[in-house]
C-alpha cells in the first residue's frame, strides 16, 4: 500500500510539474495568442506550487525532478522579485527639495454603498489625493459631504463601470479628460491633471485610468491596446517632472504586454519599502491567492515611501495606497 502511495505521488507530482512548466511558456507568447493572456497572473502561485514540488521530489529522492522543479522554483521566484523591484536597493529618503505627496486608488465597484464610510475614515482622509474608480451616487454623496477637506473635486459619473471621482487638498492643474478612443463604444477614458501642494514646487503629472478587463476573451485586444494607449499619454508628460500613472489596469507585472508599457515609459512599478506587494483583487481571497492588477507606476523624479493596500468593504477590489517624495530637482537617470 505504502508503495502504490508513492507511486501515485510521485505520478501526480510530474503531471503537476509538466503543467507547470507549460504554463511558464504560456507566459512568452501573449503577444502573439490572446487566450495565453490568462496564465501570468499566477506567477506568484506558480512559484509557490514549485516549492511544494521541490520538496515532494526531495522527499521521494527523484534528483531528475527534483532539478526540474528547482529550476522553476528559481524562474517563478526571480520573476516575482524582478517584476516587483523587491531586489532593488531601499533609495534614500530626504525632505531636501521635495514634497510629500500621498495618493489613494481605489475601484470602489459600481454597485457598493458603502463608500461613504470608506472615505469618511481618519486614515484615508490624510491622503492628499483619491481617485475612486467605478464611482456611483454615493460617491457623489460623500464627495459633497468632504469639500471641506478635499476641495478640488473631479466627478465623472453616469458613464456605468467607466465613471470616476477625484478628491484633492489641491488644486487639479491642467486637468484633461480623454477618450480612450475615439470609436469606442463604451466611452472608456482616462485622466490627467497636474499637482502641486504651492507655486513654488514643480508639479506631479497624476494619469489616472482603468483599462477594460480581459473577461469576455475579445477584451483581451482592446485593453492591450488602452496600454499602448496610456504609454502615449505618459510619453507627452513633462520628462522633468514627476509622473504617477494610477489605477485598476487589469494586468498583472508579468504580462509581456505590461511589461512593454513600463519600457515605453520608462515607469516603474514602487519599491524599497518594507510592504509586501500589493496583491489587491479579489478581496475576500488570501493574500497569497491575490492577483496584482491595481498600480501606481512613477518615474525617477519620485521615491517610494511606502506602497500598501488598504480594507475596505463594498468592493472585490483592495484600495492601494502610496506615499511618495516628489523631487523639485529632476533626478539623473
Amino acid at each position: 500500500m505504502k508503495t502504490f502511495i508513492c507511486h501515485a505521488i510521485s505520478f501526480l507530482a510530474k503531471t503537476a510539474s509538466v503543467v507547470l512548466v507549460f504554463c511558464l511558456l504560456a507566459c512568452l507568447g501573449v503577444t502573439k495568442i490572446m487566450w495565453l493572456n490568462y496564465f501570468p497572473p499566477f506567477m506568484f502561485q506558480y512559484f509557490i506550487g514549485a516549492g511544494v514540488l521541490t520538496l515532494i521530489f526531495a522527499l521521494l529522492r527523484n534528483k531528475r525532478w527534483l532539478l526540474l522543479n528547482i529550476a522553476t522554483l528559481m524562474i517563478t521566484g526571480g520573476t516575482y522579485i524582478e517584476a516587483n523591484n523587491l531586489h532593488m536597493p531601499i533609495p534614500s529618503i530626504t525632505e531636501e527639495d521635495s514634497w510629500r505627496l500621498n495618493i489613494i486608488s481605489f475601484n470602489q465597484l459600481r454597485y457598493n454603498d458603502q463608500i461613504g464610510a470608506f472615505l469618511n475614515r481618519p486614515d484615508v482622509q490624510k491622503a492628499d489625493v483619491i481617485v475612486v474608480l467605478e464611482a456611483n451616487k454615493h460617491t457623489k454623496d460623500a464627495a459633497d459631504k468632504l469639500e471641506g477637506i478635499f476641495p478640488h473635486q473631479f466627478r465623472a459619473l453616469g458613464l456605468s463601470s467607466k465613471s470616476m471621482v477625484i478628491l484633492s487638498k489641491y488644486p487639479l492643474e491642467s486637468l484633461k479628460r480623454e477618450r480612450f478612443f475615439a470609436d469606442d463604444p463604451a466611452e472608456n477614458f482616462l485622466v490627467s491633471f497636474n499637482i502641486r501642494p504651492n507655486q513654488e514646487t514643480n508639479p506631479a503629472q497624476i494619469i489616472a485610468a482603468h483599462t477594460k478587463a480581459p473577461i469576455p476573451y475579445r477584451r483581451i485586444t482592446e485593453r492591450n491596446a488602452e496600454l499602448v494607449r496610456l504609454a502615449a499619454v505618459i510619453n507627452a508628460a513633462h520628462k522633468d517632472h514627476a509622473v504617477i500613472a494610477l489605477g485598476d489596469l487589469n494586468i498583472t507585472p508579468y504580462n509581456l504586454n505590461f511589461k512593454t508599457l513600463l519600457k515605453q515609459t520608462g515607469l516603474t512599478l514602487p519599491y524599497g519599502n518594507m510592504n509586501a506587494p500589493a496583491h489587491s483583487w479579489p478581496r475576500f481571497a488570501p493574500w497569497f491567492l491575490r492577483f496584482q492588477i491595481d498600480h501606481m507606476l512613477i518615474n525617477n523624479n519620485v521615491t517610494t515611501i511606502s506602497f500598501k493596500t488598504l480594507d475596505a468593504a463594498g468592493s472585490d477590489h483592495l484600495p492601494i495606497s502610496g506615499d511618495f517624495w516628489v523631487h523639485n530637482v529632476p533626478k539623473s537617470h
